[in-house]
């Protein structure tokens, strides 16, 4: 075996041993995270069953009142806009929440691509140092 293959052996076992852990570090976070949405997802999903139910039972408790009473009518109304801004409210955090998970994720995938390239730059300096050596 020439130098040359025994260092780049060597490079490539000391890039497998310090990637691989940042690599395996990052994967641990990412899936942390995403568990954490998808928990967050159900719980908002849960909550909107939840409105959903509940707008369901004060449409059945208006229904069941006086519909041409104006104070019902009034009142049935009022639910109908209560309900409506609790929904647009569990949207608007599910998105929320999804934004904010997708800039992560880009951030991570920046981050990884600018150590990629430094470390890309580092191997083709010590490449030419070797190449200069041997010539």
């Amino acid at each position: 075996m020439s130098t040359v293959e025994g260092n780049l052996d060597t490079n490539e076992g000391f890039e497998e041993e310090h990637v691989l852990p940042d690599l395996e570090a990052e994967l641990q976070q990412v899936q942390t995270i995403k568990l954490h949405i998808r928990q967050r997802l159900d719980d908002l999903l849960h909550e909107q069953k939840v409105l959903k139910q509940q707008q369901q039972r004060r449409q059945r408790r208006s229904d069941r009142l006086d519909s041409g009473a104006p104070t019902a009518r009034m009142r049935h109304l009022q639910e109908k806009q209560q309900a409506r801004h609790a929904e647009e409210e569990a949207k608007r955090k599910r998105y929320e929440i999804e934004k904010k998970a997708k800039a992560e994720e880009a951030q991570r995938k920046r981050k990884f691509i600018i150590e990629t390239q430094d470390k890309d730059l580092d191997d083709l300096d010590a490449f030419l140092v070797q190449d200069a050596v041997q010539f």
